[in-house]
This record gives structure tokens, C-alpha cells and sequence, in this order.
């Protein structure tokens, strides 16, 4: 499926090429960029940002827009990667409190910059992953991109894909994490964390009970995109697993994105 970009053609080709001769991981540069309105300049440095470029989630901005005029208060970002939600919230709502969750310790530092660079008000990155208990965990990269954003905690989450890096990281309950994290009320949670969903949710539970915040959850198919025929009942399993874990706690609202 074809995506639009938020750089100018000329631009976009410029950085294909570079990246199809192999060139590209050798360049620290940043390019203009037009984000829901908003002009930046999104830093590439060795490859990392360009996936900033890309609209892949259509969807995205226009359920910001009527989600945050609803539900005030922080956004939390289960699965920053390289900052493209940070980006779509701050080209909205600038003051918007945000904190953002992110394992992959390249992802960690691009965003922190892309934070420092763009000058966002009220935005942290926390340097963990998000689950049900704390400790550590191996992350799996299913693509050559060291910031892959099919990478998952959740082992043998697509069988027979390949493995092309594993490192141990650091996860939390966000219910622990809140209390260093100062007075922190939701507003809106997005996860994206291709098969972990459930156990973030059971993670910040408390939280959820308390504030009742919008859900915003990108349900992930082990098979990429589209499910395998095999696989289908698995990802509307899990889909239905994590609306059944919020139903108890009759949770301000829930949408969900396969």
C-alpha cells in the first residue's frame, strides 16, 4: 500500500536514493517537513527518522483532534519509536502534557532529540518498556531496521519470521512507574506494542480504574499487515481479550486500529 510523505517529492527522492546505494547511514542531516500543519525539521541521522516521513496512519490525526478536545490531561505513549504520534499530538495540541514509553535504546535517542530539537513543551521519554510486572526482557527485531517498529517483547509472536537482533530491556508496570513520574492523571493512552497489549493493560490498571482515559490500541497481526489464514481468529482473539480486560472498569472509550 502506497503512503503519502510529509516532505516534498524531491526531497523523498533524494532520501531513497541515498538509502538504496547504501549511502545514507553515513549522513547526519535534517529535512523540512509539514506534520498536520506544523513545519519542522526532522533530523535524519544515519538512516534513523526517515520513517518520520512516512503517513501511515491516515487515521491518526483526525482521531487526535476529537479524542483530545474530549479527554484532557496527560497522553501517554506506549511505544514512542521514532516520535511519530509526539509529532501528530504537538502539531495539535502543543501544551498537551506528554510521556512517552520506549524500550529500543536507538528509538530513545532520536526521540529525545526530536524533543530538544522541536522545543516540545511538557514531553518525556521514559527510557523502559511497559508490561505487567517489572524486570527485563528480551526485544526482537523482525527486520534489518535497528529501529523496527514490528519489534516485540512477545516471544514467538510471528513463528517462522526471522530473528535479526535480540536484546535484553527494561520493563515496567505503569502503575510503579506513575509514582515516580509525579501526579500524573490520564487522558489518553495509545499503545502500540505488537502483542503486548494485554499485559500493558494489566500494568497500569489501577490507573485506568482511577482516571477512565480514552484507549487507543493498535492491534498487531503475527503476520504483518494482514492476518495468514491460520492466524486470523488469533489476532481477533487478542483484540477481544484486551477489550474484555478494560469492560469491568467501564473505561472512557476504546478504539483499536488492526
Amino acid at each position: 500500500m502506497a503512503h503519502g510523505r510529509y516532505c516534498n517529492p524531491l526531497t523523498w527522492f533524494f532520501l531513497r536514493a541515498l538509502k538504496h546505494t547504501g549511502l545514507l547511514s553515513y549522513f547526519n542531516f535534517s529535512v523540512r517537513a509539514n506534520i498536520g500543519g506544523h513545519r519542522l525539521r526532522v533530523p535524519i541521522r544515519q538512516g534513523v527518522g526517515i520513517d518520520l516521513l512516512v503517513q501511515d496512519e491516515p487515521w491518526m490525526h483526525p482521531l487526535l483532534r476529537g479524542l483530545l478536545a474530549q479527554f484532557p490531561v496527560t497522553f501517554v505513549d506506549v511505544g514512542v519509536n521514532v516520535g511519530q504520534t509526539l509529532c501528530k499530538l504537538k502539531s495539535i495540541e502543543p501544551q498537551r502534557t506528554y510521556v512517552g514509553f520506549e524500550p529500543n535504546p536507538v528509538c530513545i535517542h532520536y526521540a529525545q532529540e526530536l524533543v530538544l530539537r522541536q522545543q516540545y513543551a511538557d514531553a518525556r521519554i521514559v527510557p523502559a518498556g511497559l508490561a505487567d510486572r517489572d524486570g527485563l526482557v528480551h526485544m526482537e527485531l523482525h527486520s534489518s531496521s535497528i529501529v523496527d517498529s514490528a519489534a516485540t517483547i512477545v516471544s514467538d509472536f510471528r513463528p517462522g519470521f526471522t530473528v535479526f537482533r535480540k536484546f535484553i530491556i527494561p520493563v515496567l508496570r505503569f502503575d510503579t512507574a506513575a509514582h515516580d513520574l509525579g501526579s500524573l492523571s490520564l487522558g489518553i493512552v495509545k499503545i502500540d506494542v505488537e502483542g503486548g497489549e494485554r499485559d500493558v493493560l494489566l500494568g497500569m490498571e489501577s490507573s485506568i480504574v482511577r482516571d477512565r482515559p480514552a484507549v487507543v490500541a493498535r492491534s498487531a497481526f503475527p503476520w504483518g499487515n494482514k492476518p495468514a489464514p491460520a492466524q486470523t481468529g488469533r489476532g481477533g482473539s487478542a483484540l477481544r481479550t484486551l477489550q474484555l480486560s478494560l469492560a469491568p472498569h467501564r473505561h472512557a472509550g476504546w478504539y483499536s486500529s488492526a
